[in-house]
């Protein structure tokens, strides 16, 4: 019975460690992410995914031709 229970903690973790090799890293960003409404419809996109015209921000390009 104490073989049994030895094996399967050994296995346990092998399991959890070959889980935490083989599952990318979240990575730790602390810089903050800077939002800004879409100048169409005031949903909330990240400045550096944003799309850009005559310094107006949009979620979309969609949205970009439409204030066109």
């Amino acid at each position: 019975m104490l073989k049994l229970i030895i094996i399967c903690g050994f296995l346990y973790f092998l399991i959890r460690w070959i889980v935490r090799v083989l599952t990318p890293a979240i990575p730790t960003s602390h810089e903050p992410v800077e939002l800004k409404a879409c100048e169409f419809c005031g949903a909330l996109v990240r400045v550096d995914k944003a799309i850009k015209v005559h310094g107006r921000l949009f979620c979309s390009e969609d949205h970009a031709n439409r204030m066109r």
